[in-house]
């Protein structure tokens, strides 16, 4: 998720504290990540260099300057070398075959197939169906967390113990826990800075380093930009994926294909698959993998290309491939299909040459808006084919009973509650310009 702006200077004023808290941050202007901070003798200064991939080479703090190696091959980080004041080193990096790193020198994990973290220092870890984790028992301790459908924790509880969040909105405001209420002061990322008491005393106060790390000793709570951070492992819960907030770095590969970083305002930070927030964690907090995109590629007619555009939908959840919904002209009907090999090859092969994302409509999350989408091509594609025509007529409608690829994308993302919009050209003519209706009498999403 991006935050709409870039943060250049930031003060703290800290009530009962003579000294506030000034930092100051440069970026790379050409690639828009984070190369230092400058500051008092509160904040002290950082640099962050990095190599031609961006991944991080050195990272200076205050307090710590931390070196790190790669396996240039396979863009693998090796190891990383720390020395100062609170230095912490990794004297070596484990992976499976899929990317994940299995042993930090610190600590060893083990993942299932679907890339979940099932296990860390004897405990075992459980999660629902939306890739969130609910459970963490072992050496005699059993936690159980629940979530909201957008992803905030509502509730853990430890042993019996039991801590409800209390947010306004979407920002975290307070947690009660054993009757007794501690309201939560958070900055613009989400991160917890100061807890107070009932009464507006400070109970605790918390400052960040550039990706994360706190200068305070962290605690086993909701931490860095509002996920729950783990005094076990050292790592931060981010529901996707575990992260390092030390090293500022993911543990891993990132859940969101090449082609929907492409659709962010950063596409091409995300062939970094380890790299945190685009390595810029002032201006971006990690996305959670789920995007519906509207794409294009080149349509050839007997053989002649550049005759115009064949659009398809593309879901990614971030907890698989994505999910490719289009339809075909076969033997002179308009087939809807999921996964069409031809686009699928497609959008594998570099073959597409326009794209929109479609932003979910009001009232309705990420992740419902996917389902949505799921749900409505699912159904199309058991629908009864209509007769396929290529061209629209002059009005800029088919018949009811004809269809092509840029009615069927109208119907699945209308049909879902969204809306494609009016400025997407893609070559051939913006699908919602073809306005086919519905034939059918199944309710819409999101109506």
């Amino acid at each position: 998720m991006a935050v709409s702006s870039t943060l250049e200077s930031e003060t703290l004023i800290e009530p009962g504290r003579s000294e506030s808290l000034t930092v100051y941050y440069r970026y790379n202007n050409d690639l828009d990540r984070l190369i230092g901070t400058s500051g008092n003798r509160k904040a002290g200064n950082a640099s962050v260099d990095y190599d031609a991939l961006g991944n991080i080479t050195q990272l200076v703090t205050h307090n710590r300057t931390l070196d790190y190696h790669y396996n240039t091959a396979l863009n693998r980080l090796t190891s990383v070398n720390g020395s100062g004041a609170v230095a912490k080193s990794y004297s070596s990096f484990d992976y499976d075959t899929r990317g994940n790193i299995t042993n930090n020198s610190h600590v060893e994990m083990s993942y299932n197939l679907a890339n979940q973290m099932t296990a860390a220092l004897g405990k075992s870890y459980t999660y629902d169906g939306h890739n969130r984790r609910v459970k963490v028992a072992g050496d005699g301790d059993t936690r159980y967390y629940l979530y909201s459908q957008s992803g905030q924790l509502l509730l853990s509880e430890d042993n019996g113990v039991q801590t409800n969040y209390i947010y306004l909105g979407s920002k975290l405001i307070a947690e009660d826990r054993q009757a007794t209420t501690t309201f939560i002061h958070t900055d613009r990322l989400g991160s917890p800075v100061a807890r107070t008491n009932s009464t507006g005393r400070v109970e605790s106060r918390r400052h960040y380093q550039p990706f994360g790390d706190t200068y305070e000793a962290p605690s086993d709570d909701i931490g860095y930009t509002g996920h729950k951070y783990d005094n076990d492992s050292g790592l931060s819960y981010m529901q996707q994926r575990y992260y390092d907030p030390i090293i500022g770095r993911f543990y891993s590969n990132d859940p969101v294909d090449a082609f929907s970083h492409l659709s962010s305002t950063n596409g091409t930070h995300g062939f970094n698959r380890y790299a945190y927030a685009n390595n810029n964690p002032y201006k971006y907090v990690d996305p959670d993998g789920r995007v519906v995109v509207v794409a294009s590629r080149p349509l050839k007619l007997e053989g002649v290309g550049g005759f115009g555009s064949h659009t398809m939908t593309i879901v990614s959840t971030g907890k698989s491939e994505p999910v490719i919904f289009s339809s075909l002209n076969i033997n002179g009907k308009n087939v809807f299909a999921e996964n069409h090999p031809v686009d699928v090859g497609a959008l594998a092969n570099g073959k597409i040459n326009d794209f929109v994302v479609i932003e979910p409509p009001k009232g309705m999350t990420s992740e419902q808006f996917d389902e949505a989408v799921l749900s409505q091509g699912r159904y199309m594609s058991t629908r009864e084919s209509l007769d396929y025509s290529a061209l629209s007529k002059l009005d800029g409608r088919v018949l009811p009973s004809e269809g092509n690829c840029h009615t069927s994308t109208t119907n699945l993302i209308n049909g879902a509650g969204g809306n494609i919009p009016k400025d997407f050209n893609a070559p051939g003519g913006n699908p919602d310009l073809n306005h086919n209706r519905i034939t059918d009498d199944r309710p819409r999403q999101g109506n």
